[in-house]
């Protein structure tokens, strides 16, 4: 129950924070070009708390239904009573704020002030990133553990362990700080179908050696999440099976593995080992006692549980450099954001990453109780994918409407009713559909 009730408190949280941004980014640009604001609701439906700006006129105000929120301009065109001609009359009126109605505007500053919300979206997470830059990123050392026999790394010539110094690709050179960056750009060079270049210090030779990685071979997200893994700090024994091989052989539960003969052990290592015929020795401590225990391989697995641990590491940045890791991690996670849209028409499984309230709850929760940091990241990401959504070209977003007053500005002339009332059905049926899947996703991952 308590999880229950965390996850509804982080989801309108979560709500609330990023609602308010992207509606703040219409008011405010709105306000900039003096149109009229009657109200700046966070929530639907029923108010629960309200106040009116005396200067203003705007009506501020939290609503029942925490699955949005919206700005209501001044608009002589969608007045469908009396009663807000009366209300948008009332607004106070000066020179510096002449209220004006936002239909008679010139057509390029109602363009702005539509796409202001978005905009505001991608700015907020490039602060949001940007601070947890300057709070401190928790990471794993971007060292590597060996690659796996006939793998493309290994086919390509690297045999150890290794420290992944940085990547190029698309003419463009990075630098590594942490095993998230390397995830980040062979994601975004595999998006993209480029070749990579990886620039490593090998642990075996202390050397600096070069690998060039042709991503457009790996068929799938799934095979590129295993190009790299990171190294294992330790591999602690947690469970010894009984009549295993573990177990004939001497392995105890709390015996930590240090070495596979005379290399630092990791799990492909063992794997491999264990597949041949050959005796090999592990290297263990055992209550803070150097160890060497013989294993002969019989055909089965060793039968152990292991507790593996990564180096972590904390990266911190300036000022100045965290604003540029803001910029670069919300411009990297649009990109992806753009071409997850692009596979939800193009490719079947592109629904399935759809989440609805339940998984951002869910999300939310987890990320509030990680801490600060982790909670600042996920709104940066929902944020972008906030604004990306609402970019779309349906009458019933933000891109729609942008798009339907640029195409009117051009051509001197409104869209025929008949039309634009067909726009936003289909505009209210590809919503429906998304949060159909949405659901049923969220359903889906709960039983």
């Amino acid at each position: 129950m308590n999880n229950i009730l965390l996850s509804i408190i982080a989801f309108i949280i979560t709500i609330a924070i990023l609602v308010g941004i992207h509606e703040y980014g219409h008011y405010i640009v709105a306000r900039w070009f003096k149109v009229g604001v009657l109200k700046f609701s966070i929530g639907f439906g029923k108010v629960l708390y309200s106040f009116k700006h005396k200067k203003s006129g705007t009506i501020w105000a939290i609503s029942a239904i925490p699955l949005g929120g919206y700005v209501k301009l001044a608009d002589e065109r969608n007045f469908v009573n009396e009663q807000e001609i009366i209300e948008a009359s009332l607004l106070p009126k000066s020179k510096k704020y002449p209220q004006y109605s936002f239909n008679k505007i010139h057509p390029l500053k109602r363009i702005v002030i539509i796409l202001a919300g978005p905009f505001i979206n991608f700015l907020a997470a490039v602060l949001f990133f940007a601070i947890v830059g300057m709070y401190g990123i928790k990471d794993i050392a971007p060292i590597i553990e060996q690659p796996q026999v006939n793998s493309i790394l290994h086919s390509a010539g690297l045999k150890n362990e290794a420290k992944i110094k940085s990547v190029s690709y698309a003419d463009n050179s990075y630098v590594i700080h942490g095993f998230n960056d390397i995830m980040w750009h062979l994601q975004m060079a595999f998006q993209h179908k480029n070749i990579i270049n990886i620039n490593l210090i090998n642990s075996y030779n202390k050397q600096n050696e070069n690998y060039i990685i042709d991503l457009r071979k790996i068929n799938n997200s799934k095979e590129l999440s295993s190009l790299v893994l990171p190294a294992f700090q330790d591999m602690e024994i947690i469970k010894v099976n009984q009549n295993s091989l573990a177990s004939a052989s001497g392995l105890k539960s709390g015996d930590k593995i240090i070495l596979i003969d005379t290399q630092k052990a990791n799990a492909n290592i063992l794997s491999n080992k264990l597949k041949g015929s050959q005796k090999f020795k592990l290297n263990i401590i055992r209550n803070n006692q150097n160890l060497d225990i013989d294993i002969q391989p019989n055909g089965n697995l060793l039968g152990i549980q292991l507790q593996n641990s990564y180096k972590q590491i904390k990266i911190n940045y300036g000022f100045f450099e965290a604003i540029k890791y803001g910029y670069d991690k919300t411009w990297q996670t649009l990109s992806l954001s753009i071409a997850a849209i692009i596979d939800m028409f193009f490719d079947k499984s592109g629904m399935d990453n759809l989440g609805g309230p339940v998984a951002i709850s869910s999300m939310a929760k987890s990320s509030l109780v990680a801490g600060f940091d982790t909670f600042l990241q996920f709104l940066a990401l929902i944020s972008i994918s906030l604004g990306v959504m609402n970019l779309i070209p349906l009458p019933v977003l933000d891109g729609g409407q942008a798009l339907i007053t640029f195409v009117e500005w051009i051509s001197n002339r409104k869209i025929p009713p008949k039309i634009a009332n067909l726009m936003h059905q289909i505009g209210i049926v590809f919503i429906l559909l998304l949060t159909f899947f949405a659901l049923k996703n969220d359903i889906t991952r709960l039983f």
